[in-house]
Protein backbone atom coordinates (compact mmCIF):
# COMPACT_ATOMS: atom_id res chain seq x y z
CA UNK A 1 0.00 0.00 0.00
CA UNK A 2 1.28 3.33 -1.03
CA UNK A 3 1.73 6.33 1.38
CA UNK A 4 -0.82 8.40 -0.79
CA UNK A 5 -3.56 5.61 -0.12
CA UNK A 6 -3.46 5.99 3.78
CA UNK A 7 -2.95 9.92 3.62
CA UNK A 8 -6.18 10.36 1.50
CA UNK A 9 -8.13 8.09 4.07
CA UNK A 10 -6.49 10.13 6.75
CA UNK A 11 -7.63 13.47 5.14
CA UNK A 12 -10.81 12.17 4.69
CA UNK A 13 -11.18 11.41 8.44
CA UNK A 14 -9.85 15.13 9.47
CA UNK A 15 -12.03 16.53 6.77
CA UNK A 16 -8.76 18.54 5.47
CA UNK A 17 -9.19 16.80 1.21
CA UNK A 18 -6.53 19.60 0.23
CA UNK A 19 -4.47 19.89 2.87
CA UNK A 20 -5.04 23.53 4.27
CA UNK A 21 -4.28 22.52 7.78
CA UNK A 22 -1.77 19.52 7.80
CA UNK A 23 1.13 18.60 4.98
CA UNK A 24 1.47 15.54 3.36
CA UNK A 25 5.28 16.15 5.21
CA UNK A 26 3.56 16.52 8.43
CA UNK A 27 1.30 13.37 7.74
CA UNK A 28 4.44 11.53 6.54
CA UNK A 29 6.25 12.14 9.74
CA UNK A 30 3.00 10.74 11.61
CA UNK A 31 3.02 7.51 10.16
CA UNK A 32 6.26 6.72 10.07
CA UNK A 33 5.93 7.30 14.33
CA UNK A 34 2.71 4.90 13.59
CA UNK A 35 4.22 2.21 11.80
CA UNK A 36 7.63 2.50 14.13
CA UNK A 37 4.55 2.05 17.99
CA UNK A 38 3.23 -0.59 15.72
CA UNK A 39 6.21 -2.65 14.59
CA UNK A 40 7.97 -2.28 18.07
CA UNK A 41 4.48 -3.06 19.96
CA UNK A 42 3.54 -5.86 17.88
CA UNK A 43 7.15 -7.28 17.01
CA UNK A 44 5.15 -7.21 13.29
CA UNK A 45 7.86 -7.06 10.79
CA UNK A 46 10.75 -10.54 10.47
CA UNK A 47 13.86 -10.30 8.65
CA UNK A 48 17.17 -12.53 7.95
CA UNK A 49 20.59 -11.41 7.51
CA UNK A 50 23.64 -12.68 6.64
CA UNK A 51 26.77 -12.04 8.78
CA UNK A 52 30.55 -12.90 7.80
CA UNK A 53 32.50 -13.82 10.34
CA UNK A 54 35.89 -12.53 10.51
CA UNK A 55 39.26 -14.42 12.62
CA UNK A 56 39.75 -13.67 16.29
CA UNK A 57 37.06 -11.18 16.07
CA UNK A 58 33.54 -11.81 18.65
CA UNK A 59 31.65 -8.54 18.10
CA UNK A 60 29.42 -8.17 15.21
CA UNK A 61 27.54 -5.41 14.00
CA UNK A 62 23.50 -6.52 13.34
CA UNK A 63 21.84 -4.75 9.79
CA UNK A 64 20.75 -1.35 10.88
CA UNK A 65 17.03 -2.17 10.63
CA UNK A 66 17.20 -5.13 13.74
CA UNK A 67 16.20 -3.99 16.91
CA UNK A 68 16.53 -8.06 18.44
CA UNK A 69 17.40 -10.97 16.92
CA UNK A 70 15.15 -14.24 17.88
CA UNK A 71 17.15 -17.24 15.84
CA UNK A 72 20.80 -17.09 14.57
CA UNK A 73 21.92 -20.52 12.43
CA UNK A 74 25.82 -21.26 11.62
CA UNK A 75 25.85 -23.86 8.88
CA UNK A 76 22.42 -24.77 9.10
CA UNK A 77 22.43 -25.37 12.78
CA UNK A 78 20.35 -23.57 15.09
CA UNK A 79 22.71 -21.94 17.91
CA UNK A 80 21.41 -21.37 21.36
CA UNK A 81 20.97 -17.75 22.22
CA UNK A 82 22.70 -17.28 25.89
CA UNK A 83 23.99 -14.85 28.26
CA UNK A 84 27.48 -14.07 29.92
CA UNK A 85 26.32 -15.59 32.93
CA UNK A 86 25.40 -18.66 31.55
CA UNK A 87 28.23 -19.19 29.38
CA UNK A 88 30.74 -18.29 32.93
CA UNK A 89 29.17 -21.72 34.34
CA UNK A 90 30.21 -23.41 31.37
CA UNK A 91 33.70 -22.46 31.92
CA UNK A 92 35.13 -19.12 33.23
CA UNK A 93 37.82 -18.64 30.58
CA UNK A 94 35.06 -19.01 27.61
CA UNK A 95 35.81 -15.47 26.66
CA UNK A 96 39.55 -16.71 25.18
CA UNK A 97 38.71 -19.98 23.75
CA UNK A 98 39.03 -20.36 20.06
CA UNK A 99 37.60 -22.66 17.32
CA UNK A 100 36.56 -22.93 13.45
CA UNK A 101 32.64 -23.50 14.59
CA UNK A 102 30.01 -21.71 16.28
CA UNK A 103 28.40 -23.40 18.72
CA UNK A 104 26.61 -19.94 20.67
CA UNK A 105 25.66 -16.59 20.80
CA UNK A 106 26.07 -14.75 23.56
CA UNK A 107 23.25 -11.60 23.44
CA UNK A 108 23.37 -9.59 26.76
CA UNK A 109 26.38 -6.55 27.47
CA UNK A 110 26.95 -5.94 24.02
CA UNK A 111 26.30 -2.33 22.34
CA UNK A 112 23.18 -2.09 20.84
CA UNK A 113 22.76 -3.97 17.26
CA UNK A 114 25.63 -6.35 18.12
CA UNK A 115 26.08 -9.73 18.56
CA UNK A 116 29.25 -11.89 20.26
CA UNK A 117 30.14 -15.17 18.80
CA UNK A 118 31.85 -18.22 20.68
CA UNK A 119 34.25 -19.53 19.90
CA UNK A 120 36.67 -16.97 18.85
CA UNK A 121 36.99 -17.76 15.23
CA UNK A 122 40.71 -18.72 14.03
CA UNK A 123 39.34 -18.19 10.29
CA UNK A 124 37.44 -15.83 8.21
CA UNK A 125 33.95 -17.08 7.38
CA UNK A 126 32.26 -15.98 4.25
CA UNK A 127 28.66 -16.18 4.10
CA UNK A 128 28.78 -17.84 0.57
CA UNK A 129 25.82 -17.58 -1.29
CA UNK A 130 22.59 -15.30 -1.44
CA UNK A 131 19.49 -15.78 1.07
CA UNK A 132 16.47 -14.96 -1.03
CA UNK A 133 13.09 -16.50 -1.64
CA UNK A 134 13.69 -17.88 -5.28
CA UNK A 135 10.51 -18.13 -7.71
CA UNK A 136 9.72 -20.99 -9.44
CA UNK A 137 12.58 -21.70 -12.22
CA UNK A 138 14.77 -18.87 -11.58
CA UNK A 139 18.51 -19.10 -12.16
CA UNK A 140 20.97 -17.21 -9.35
CA UNK A 141 24.18 -17.13 -8.47
CA UNK A 142 25.95 -18.55 -5.29
CA UNK A 143 29.88 -18.96 -4.64
CA UNK A 144 29.54 -22.41 -6.54
CA UNK A 145 28.07 -21.08 -9.46
CA UNK A 146 24.87 -20.68 -11.50
CA UNK A 147 21.69 -22.95 -9.67
CA UNK A 148 18.87 -23.35 -12.29
CA UNK A 149 15.57 -25.00 -12.47
CA UNK A 150 14.32 -24.53 -9.16
CA UNK A 151 10.88 -25.96 -9.24
CA UNK A 152 9.29 -24.30 -6.14
CA UNK A 153 10.00 -21.18 -4.31
CA UNK A 154 13.15 -21.43 -1.42
CA UNK A 155 15.19 -20.11 0.99
CA UNK A 156 18.51 -20.63 0.06
CA UNK A 157 21.06 -21.12 3.01
CA UNK A 158 24.76 -22.09 1.53
CA UNK A 159 27.57 -23.08 4.42
CA UNK A 160 29.48 -20.57 6.03
CA UNK A 161 29.01 -17.35 7.82
CA UNK A 162 25.59 -17.15 10.27
CA UNK A 163 21.91 -16.64 9.15
CA UNK A 164 20.17 -13.78 11.57
CA UNK A 165 16.46 -13.92 11.83
CA UNK A 166 15.30 -10.92 13.65
CA UNK A 167 12.63 -8.06 14.51
CA UNK A 168 12.93 -5.39 12.14
CA UNK A 169 12.47 -1.37 12.05
CA UNK A 170 10.30 -0.14 9.73
CA UNK A 171 11.78 1.65 6.46
CA UNK A 172 11.43 5.35 6.77
CA UNK A 173 8.61 6.55 4.31
CA UNK A 174 9.86 9.72 2.84
CA UNK A 175 7.23 10.15 -0.23
CA UNK A 176 3.89 9.88 -0.54
CA UNK A 177 4.33 7.31 -3.40
CA UNK A 178 6.65 4.87 -1.12
CA UNK A 179 5.28 2.03 0.34
CA UNK A 180 3.76 1.16 3.99
CA UNK A 181 6.45 -1.40 5.30
CA UNK A 182 3.58 -2.97 7.78
CA UNK A 183 0.93 -5.67 6.21
CA UNK A 184 -1.80 -3.06 4.92
CA UNK A 185 -4.38 -4.98 6.78
CA UNK A 186 -3.00 -2.84 9.64
CA UNK A 187 -4.21 0.31 7.82
CA UNK A 188 -6.86 1.34 10.23
CA UNK A 189 -4.20 1.10 12.62
CA UNK A 190 -2.11 3.29 11.07
CA UNK A 191 -5.38 5.50 10.42
CA UNK A 192 -5.97 6.18 13.72
CA UNK A 193 -2.62 6.75 15.15
CA UNK A 194 -2.02 9.66 13.06
CA UNK A 195 -5.76 11.23 13.16
CA UNK A 196 -6.02 10.69 17.03
CA UNK A 197 -2.24 11.82 17.68
CA UNK A 198 -3.09 15.35 15.39
CA UNK A 199 -5.94 16.32 16.47
CA UNK A 200 -4.65 16.27 20.13
CA UNK A 201 -2.45 18.20 19.49
CA UNK A 202 -5.06 21.00 18.45
CA UNK A 203 -5.98 23.34 21.17
CA UNK A 204 -10.05 22.59 20.31
CA UNK A 205 -11.50 20.81 23.08
CA UNK A 206 -14.06 19.08 20.45
CA UNK A 207 -10.80 17.95 18.37
CA UNK A 208 -8.74 16.69 21.13
CA UNK A 209 -11.82 15.10 22.41
CA UNK A 210 -11.86 13.34 18.88
CA UNK A 211 -8.79 12.64 18.87
CA UNK A 212 -9.08 10.65 21.92
CA UNK A 213 -11.39 8.38 20.59
CA UNK A 214 -9.40 7.72 17.59
CA UNK A 215 -6.16 6.93 19.64
CA UNK A 216 -8.84 4.26 21.89
CA UNK A 217 -9.48 2.55 18.62
CA UNK A 218 -6.19 2.45 17.51
CA UNK A 219 -5.35 0.90 20.91
CA UNK A 220 -8.05 -1.89 19.81
CA UNK A 221 -6.45 -2.39 16.56
CA UNK A 222 -2.71 -2.96 18.03
CA UNK A 223 -3.96 -4.99 20.68
CA UNK A 224 -5.12 -7.33 17.71
CA UNK A 225 -1.67 -6.58 16.19
CA UNK A 226 0.04 -8.28 18.93
CA UNK A 227 -2.30 -11.43 19.25
CA UNK A 228 -1.90 -12.42 16.25
CA UNK A 229 1.86 -11.55 15.97
CA UNK A 230 2.42 -14.05 19.03
CA UNK A 231 0.92 -16.54 17.18
CA UNK A 232 3.05 -16.01 14.19
CA UNK A 233 0.43 -14.19 11.82
CA UNK A 234 1.31 -15.30 8.35
CA UNK A 235 0.43 -12.12 6.70
CA UNK A 236 3.14 -10.35 9.32
CA UNK A 237 5.46 -8.53 6.52
CA UNK A 238 8.86 -10.36 5.84
CA UNK A 239 12.19 -9.28 4.25
CA UNK A 240 14.52 -11.02 2.46
CA UNK A 241 18.06 -9.48 3.06
CA UNK A 242 22.20 -9.97 1.66
CA UNK A 243 23.71 -8.90 4.08
CA UNK A 244 27.64 -8.97 4.80
CA UNK A 245 30.02 -6.58 6.77
CA UNK A 246 33.18 -7.82 8.13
Amino acid sequence: MLASDIILRIRDTLSDPNGTRWSDARLLRSINAAQRDIAIKANLIKNKGLLDLSANRTLYDLPNDCMFITRVLFNNDVLPLVSHEEMDSIDSNWETVTGDIITHIIYDKNNMGQLKVYPVPTVSIPSNGILTVVANNTNFSSAFGIITAINNPVDIYLDGGLVVYYIAKPTEILLVTDDITINDIWDSAIKYYVCGHLLRDDMDTQNRAFGNEELQLYSIELKSAVGNSSQNYTKSTQHKTDYRRL
